[in-house]
């Protein structure tokens, strides 16, 4: 009788037992998302559904991002978004994160009695990087950085700081994988070293190099030069004050010509020409007091090709518009010859023969001299000594004569710099030329400085045409260095240079495929 009271008994708790797990009912939902989507730099965009069937409460659902496989919210990165009873689509952007780090994340959904995750995406890993085609920046030109990264919030763009100092953009330019920011330095920052950071969605990106910007300032003229011309034809052109003086060789259609030119209101006044049988092409020119003394140069009037050299000396007398000949030059006659006034005294020489020719170059010549504007006497000094026989640049400077550049052997680039000293009738070998081309270099000089730049390589290139590089560097006379300045920014060769109240006038020259140029510069060092 016993035995059968327990096993009623047990039969009785079982029945119980069996009923209660049946009225339980557990949550039921899942959850997933859709691929990463990168809207912005560091920026991750997950599109998810939270799908629930059953849950006797709100159900929460987020985000969880980790770097290994299949996060979980008990020791990962946690970015909820909200909670719910019932099905609901949602959208989540994750950001500033560790670029530096590859990340996988899931959707995760937490009710009271259970915890399910979505499948594992991944999010790659992002190594920001800037890149540069130059580390030089200028004043007044639009300096540009490429990210390869993609930016599409306009509202929040990217901060660029030069030192620490920001710099307005002009522009901002986003394709696949990559933005371009530009900016103009602002005219405030001095000359220097400058360290470039962009600053995007939370994150500071250096530029690894330093930049340099360099002193300088170019800008372009409004006005043009009235007349053009041909490479065969260059004219020889000399600054006074506001007027560029011109001797222009004609053609069948527009005859040659000797005007004066305002640059900076555009008028233009005739002058007195030469006869066809004393006009050259090439003079050298210094002015002495309002009288322009025209030296040598090739007669352009007697045929092309190998036109002989003058020896001639003319002045133009500004005052009078009219024009008187000296005795000829005791020298031979030569074009683009070197030319320094020092008191009472033209140095002259150097140059090129071009009726004679070696190699399909000019003859360089060697020989300098020196003419007493008093007594009216050539004296020939000591012969140059450097190399470079074809197309030599040559600036004055603290009243001593440098020469450098030139093309040498089979069209072998010449970089020396030499230097004459009329104090010790002495030439003396200086720093070599830095630049990448050594022919038809552009000189100036001022606050006793040298500056040479533009040029190009003897050889052309075979779809580009010539070889010409917009760089300019300045010489210290008295450190015997040289140092890059603010270069042109175009593409020119063989422009005319003059001092002007406000800079360096520049102006004329040719492109790379030699047609020629009418625009006018301004460079303010």
């Amino acid at each position: 009788m016993r035995q059968f009271w327990l096993l009623l008994i047990a039969l009785f708790i079982l029945s119980c037992t069996k009923k209660e797990i049946k009225d339980i009912q557990a949550d039921s939902f899942r959850i997933s998302i859709l691929p990463v989507v990168n809207p912005a730099f560091n920026q991750y965009k997950l599109t998810g559904t939270l799908d629930v069937h059953q849950a006797a409460g709100n159900v929460e659902y987020g985000l969880v991002v980790g770097k290994t496989l299949n996060p979980v919210i008990e020791h990962d990165q946690v970015f909820k978004v909200g909670s719910s009873s019932t099905s609901i689509d949602f959208t989540k952007v994750i950001a500033n994160l560790d670029t530096g780090f590859m990340y996988y994340v899931r959707a995760y959904g937490k009710s009271s009695t259970s915890t399910e995750y979505s499948a594992n995406q991944a999010i790659g890993k992002l190594t920001p990087k800037l890149s540069l085609n130059t580390t030089s920046l200028q004043y007044g030109q639009i300096f540009s950085v490429f990210a390869n990264f993609y930016i599409s919030d306009t509202e929040n763009l990217p901060e660029v700081q030069l030192n620490n100092t920001p710099v307005k953009l002009t522009s901002v330019g986003s394709g696949v994988d990559v933005t371009s920011l530009s900016f103009i330095p602002p005219a405030t920052l001095s000359p220097g070293q400058y360290t470039l950071t962009v600053k995007v969605g939370g994150m500071s990106i250096a530029y690894p190099t330093q930049l340099t910007l360099l002193e300088g300032t170019w800008s372009s003229l409004n006005l043009l030069l009235p007349r053009d011309y041909s490479g065969f034809t260059k004219p020889d052109r000399y600054v006074i004050g506001d007027w560029i003086y011109t001797n222009q060789f004609g053609n069948s259609v527009s005859p040659s010509s000797f005007s004066k030119y305002n640059y900076k209101t555009g008028e233009t006044q005739t002058l007195k020409a030469l006869p066809s049988e004393l006009l050259v092409q090439g003079a050298a020119i210094v002015q002495i007091g309002n009288d322009l003394h025209f030296l040598g140069g090739e007669l352009i009037g007697t045929g092309s090709p190998n036109r002989p050299v003058a020896k001639s000396h003319l002045i133009y007398h500004t005052t009078s518009d009219t024009w008187t000949q000296e005795p000829d030059i005791t020298a031979a006659g030569r074009r683009d010859a070197a030319v320094m006034l020092v008191g009472s005294h033209i140095y002259y020489g150097l140059g090129t023969d071009p009726s004679i020719t070696a190699g399909g170059y000019f003859t360089g010549l060697n020989d300098v001299w020196v003419y007493d504007i008093n007594t009216k006497n050539w004296t020939q000094l000591p012969n140059f000594t450097g190399k470079g026989g074809y197309s030599r640049a040559y600036f004055n400077a603290n009243g001593k004569l440098y020469v450098t550049g030139g093309n040498g052997d089979n069209s072998a680039p010449v970089k020396e710099t030499w230097c004459y000293d009329p104090g010790t009738n002495q030439w003396s070998r200086k720093a070599d030329y830095p630049g990448q081309g050594w022919i038809n270099l552009s000189t100036f000089s001022t606050g006793g400085y040298g500056y040479v730049g533009l040029g190009e390589t003897a050889s052309y290139d075979s779809y580009y045409g010539r070889n010409l590089y917009p760089n300019f560097y300045k010489y210290n006379t008295t450190t015997d260095k040289w140092t890059e300045v603010s270069n042109f920014g175009g593409n020119l060769i063989q422009p005319f240079v003059a001092n002007v109240e406000s800079g360096i006038l520049v102006g004329a020259g040719f492109d790379g495929s030699s047609a020629p140029s009418r625009a006018l510069f301004i460079f303010k060092p």
